[in-house]
Order: C-alpha cells, then sequence, then structure tokens
C-alpha cells in the first residue's frame, strides 16, 4: 500500500524529477495543469510588465514553485511551508534542478507579510479534503495530513488566504488556486464574501471537472 513515490523516493512532475517522502505531498498530474494555466496566464495578464514576482503559498515539495520558474525563468518565485521538513524537501528539490527559489518556513502568508513583501502573483495548493471525508489508505496511512485536509469543509485555508491577501498583494495581482472537484459552489459563495467586486474563473481539468480557481485583483 506504499506510494510508488515513497518507494523509489522521487516523483516526476511536469517534466522534472522531484525528490518525495513522508514530509511533503506527491505532486499529482492534475497540479501540473495549474502550473500550465498559470503560465498561459503569466503571460496574458503581465505581457505590459517585467520583474513579475509570485509567491506559492504551502509549497511542500517545491513542485509548483520550481517548475514554474524552469518554465518561466524572467518569474522571480518563492515558496513558504508551515513546515521545515518540507522545506527542506523543497530546498533540495531547487538544487537538485538547478532553479533559483528562495523558500522561507512559516504559516500561510505570514512570511510574505512579516517581510513586507508584495507580490503580482499568489498561488497555493492548499489542503482541501474535509476532515471527515474517507480516502484510500495509501494516501491517509503514509502522506502528511497537514497537507491534505483542510477542515470541516475543505475551505478552511482558502478561507484564511482570502482573509489576508490584500495584505501582500500588489494593486494589479493573481492569484491561483487548486480545488476539489466538488467545491464550485462553496467556492463562489467565499468569492461572494471576499471579492464581490473582483473578476475571477474556476477552470475545468482534462477530465471536465472543477479543479482550478483564478482570482484577478485590482486594488
Amino acid at each position: 500500500g506504499e506510494p510508488l513515490g515513497h518507494v523509489l523516493g522521487y516523483e516526476w512532475f511536469y517534466g522534472y524529477r522531484f525528490i518525495v517522502n513522508e514530509h511533503v505531498l506527491i505532486p499529482r498530474p492534475e497540479t501540473e495543469e495549474l502550473v500550465a494555466n498559470i503560465l498561459a496566464e503569466y503571460d496574458a495578464y503581465f505581457s505590459h510588465k517585467e520583474n513579475v514576482i509570485a509567491a506559492d503559498i504551502g509549497t511542500g515539495s517545491g513542485a509548483i514553485a520550481i517548475a514554474l520558474k524552469k518554465e518561466a525563468p524572467a518569474l522571480h518565485i518563492l515558496g513558504t511551508d508551515i513546515s521545515d521538513d518540507a522545506i527542506k524537501v523543497a530546498k533540495e528539490n531547487a538544487q537538485h534542478n538547478d532553479a533559483h527559489v528562495p523558500f522561507m518556513i512559516g504559516d500561510m502568508l505570514k512570511p510574505l507579510a512579516d517581510r513586507d513583501l508584495k507580490v503580482d502573483i499568489l498561488i497555493s495548493n492548499p489542503p482541501y479534503i474535509p476532515i471527515h471525508e474517507e480516502m484510500e489508505r495509501s494516501v491517509v496511512d503514509y502522506e502528511p495530513h497537514v497537507a491534505l485536509f483542510g477542515g470541516e469543509d475543505g475551505l478552511k485555508y482558502y478561507r484564511m488566504i482570502f482573509a489576508d491577501c490584500r495584505k501582500v498583494l500588489k494593486d494589479q495581482a493573481m492569484m491561483a488556486f487548486e480545488m476539489g472537484w466538488n467545491q464550485r459552489a462553496g467556492m463562489e459563495q467565499l468569492m461572494k464574501e471576499y471579492f464581490p467586486h473582483d473578476r475571477y474563473e474556476i477552470v475545468r481539468d482534462m477530465s471536465g471537472k472543477d479543479r482550478m480557481l483564478f482570482v484577478y485583483i485590482n486594488l
């Protein structure tokens, strides 16, 4: 029942090899679609701008941040995670893939706020599984619960980010999230609460499921 990535000690993501262990979530193929969509939006939304800064919140293995840096070398990107062990893995993966990505330890947006950092793109694939949802033993028994479960309805960490994000966003900014396939209604309600005047889009994956949220902020 042990995940193959743990047996091998690595997983492939967006064409790059990432070290994985019990301290980080094994990167999933659907998250590659998030990276692809971020790259497309980055080219379109910030075509007029140089020195675009992005942050990957809850970076885990660093897969999203490192893949983005490899695919868009001009993008300045950093990663944060509350887990010291996860940050160690992310730093190792950045070195292994020859990617300059600074990583900081801290809870959600706090590392950015503490340093008074403002970003153009805020990215997160937060824990979004409801705490009581039944899951395969290969996931529950081997992968870090801090990276899996997002409270009673799975939306706990989105609320935390939405409540504080304007403190760390530049005047024109974009946010990109992975989300659960069945969370459209809950996410749309959060958009009404936190971003009633901002444009957003829920994007389907290749299977036709609602899996990504993009929010476009103009402060």
